[in-house]
């Protein structure tokens, strides 16, 4: 069975909050999607770009009859056609309001069907799978710099530096020419008590990770007390919005 046991989303230091998460899950706990989105900064719009993204990837299970199956190809591509869904919101949403064209954000996601899960992403938003303490997958972030360093333009040193809020390689954005990249992965079978962390690059790119696995990898969870901890660690250290989303399977 799936339960969400943390969620939050803060502007941190900035005046608006481009970050937006959301999550479902079935009747009987079995199945469950959830999303985070970060609105990409220097395009407009990027709150409106997040929070549309987000709901649309989820209403694509939540609303449709869309029924995930476990098995590997099945679920991957599910998880590209909600990532589709998600952009072809988003250029709907730019048709009602032209002034938002070009709007872009991040999306990361996973959808699971009992202990077979698959992760979607686009962009520098993380997922992580982590096991008694120990991160099992993370996500690898779509920045220019980290294709400059698979193509040895930049040595690791430089591309970690130039990686923190750099330019992104892949993005959801609201033009129908600009196709989503969305990468997918199948993870490995959850183990009751294995954790699904998803959140946007304000807490990875300045939080230690360290620090935050701590509060997230107890055998018993409170969310009151684990958001503030995030919010004293995070308001700390952090130039941006914030939000995270995890989820345990029992």
């Amino acid at each position: 069975m799936w339960r969400v046991v943390l969620q939050f989303s803060h502007p941190g230091p900035r005046s608006e909050n481009q970050d937006a998460l959301g999550y479902w899950i079935s009747g009987d706990g079995n199945t469950m999607a959830a999303a985070v989105c970060d609105g990409v900064g220097g395009s407009p719009c990027g709150a409106l770009a997040a929070s549309t993204a987000c709901a649309a990837f989820l209403d694509y299970f939540r609303t449709g009859d869309v029924i995930p199956e476990s098995h590997g190809k099945y679920l991957e591509k599910e998880m590209r056609c909600a990532a589709d869904f998600a952009h072809q919101a988003m250029i709907q949403s730019v048709s009602r309001k032209e002034s938002c064209a070009g709007m872009a954000t991040t999306l990361v996601a996973c959808v699971a069907v009992g202990q077979g899960v698959g992760c979607v992403h686009c962009g520098d938003s993380r997922l992580y799978h982590i096991r008694k303490g120990t991160v099992l997958f993370r996500t690898e972030d779509h920045t220019v710099a980290l294709e400059l360093l698979r193509q040895g333009v930049l040595t690791s040193e430089e591309a970690a530096e130039a990686g923190r809020g750099g330019p992104l390689s892949r993005a959801l954005v609201a033009e129908a020419s600009r196709q989503p990249k969305a990468e997918t992965t199948l993870l490995h079978p959850v183990q009751p008590g294995d954790i699904l962390w998803l959140c946007t690059d304000g807490v990875w790119a300045y939080a230690q990770e360290s620090s935050w696995l701590a509060f997230i990898s107890g055998e018993v969870l409170n969310p009151v007390d684990t958001e503030r901890k995030f919010m004293d660690l995070c308001a700390s250290v952090t130039r941006d919005n914030f939000s995270g989303i995890a989820l345990r399977y029992f």
